[in-house]
């Protein structure tokens, strides 16, 4: 029988799956804690007695590492004992194909299917199959009607004002517990979805009941960096390492880490979605730098973008997030965002 454990500490979570050294189905008891391998880059560890449950889920975008690194060193801790575990807890390791393709992803964006139909994510080939299969995942591990956090961790394409932030999701229910919890995990800012999505997050908030978040960690960086900075990030690391140990203990009040990767004294800042813009035409143009950082303040009434032979004026404190020129026709460009 194959022994996960053994596994996981000689090669890692990352590299177990990567390498598909694990076998989909291999069941393992240790002591008082079961793990199970139920799908590719699908991990459930359950304690005997535990607190709360909770997902957390990496690579999405297969080019979004530092997650990948932050996850693979507190599994690496916990399997040796270093850190406690009071959750029932899924691991997610979402699109490892595209991880190991070097590319954001294979054919579509995982990160938009999950409000297709399983017919539909049937048509897209391999993300589409992903998708399906990660939502009936999803579907399980909450079908015992308990609560159920999900913590879907990514790297933004751009810098940041706030070195780590939370994408909260439209209709997710106990938004102020959410909220809550994102600024005792110290992160430096909260945005909130004004509509429906087709995100992970999304789809467990909305369809599941999930109290969910995206976590934007750092940047988009290589191995080598990821594995670089992942220190400066060891706030987040020990706040996240807490909630899976102990939510009792889980710090009442936040540090944020809101302008820089080391701990602050700022309060975390909350922000609405005003606008989503939508690539339209070919010759989109953002007027703002190429290299403006996610959250940098637009100017009341200047140019935003030209696209279609029309231009886009900024309204009063409104913020970029998110702009992306190169995105598909049809898809999310830039969201304009106001603090709340």
């Amino acid at each position: 029988m194959l022994d996960i454990v053994s596994v996981l500490k000689r090669d890692g979570w990352t590299a177990s799956v990567l390498g598909r050294l694990l076998h989909v189905g291999c069941e393992q008891t240790v002591g008082d804690t079961h793990l199970a391998y139920i799908d590719q880059g699908v991990l459930q560890i359950t304690p005997s007695r535990y607190t709360h449950s909770v997902v957390i889920s990496v690579a999405v975008h297969g080019d979004e590492i530092l997650p990948c690194v932050l996850l693979d060193r507190w599994l690496a801790e916990y399997l040796n004992q270093k850190v406690s575990l009071a959750a029932r807890l899924l691991l997610i390791f979402a699109n490892p194909d595209a991880v190991n393709a070097n590319t954001r992803f294979v054919a579509h964006n995982l990160n938009r299917l999950f409000a297709n139909s399983i017919a539909e994510n049937r048509t897209l080939g391999l993300e589409g199959e992903r998708a399906n299969t990660l939502m009936r995942v999803l579907a399980d591990f909450t079908s015992d009607n308990r609560p159920v956090w999900l913590l879907d961790l990514h790297s933004a394409i751009r810098p940041s004002l706030y070195s780590t932030f939370a994408v909260l999701p439209c209709g997710m229910p106990d938004r102020e517990s959410v909220c809550q919890h994102a600024e005792r995990l110290g992160l430096g800012a909260t945005l909130t979805s004004s509509k429906p999505s087709s995100t992970l997050s999304w789809f467990a908030a909305a369809k599941l009941a999930c109290k969910a978040m995206t976590i934007e960690i750092g940047q988009v960086m290589t191995w080598e960096d990821a594995k670089k900075s992942a220190a400066m990030y060891r706030d987040f690391f020990l706040r996240l390492t807490q909630f899976l140990a102990s939510p009792e203990t889980f710090p009442s009040t936040s540090t944020s880490t809101s302008t820089s990767t080391s701990t602050s004294t700022l309060p975390i800042a909350h922000y609405a979605v005003s606008r989503e813009i939508k690539k339209q035409h070919h010759d989109l143009m953002f007027h703002f730098p190429s290299q403006s950082p996610n959250f940098s303040l637009l100017e009341a009434g200047a140019p935003i973008l030209n696209q279609g032979g029309e231009t886009l004026l900024a309204q009063p404190q409104e913020r970029i997030v998110f702009p992306n020129v190169n995105v598909p026709l049809g898809h999310r460009a830039l969201l304009l965002v106001r603090p709340i």
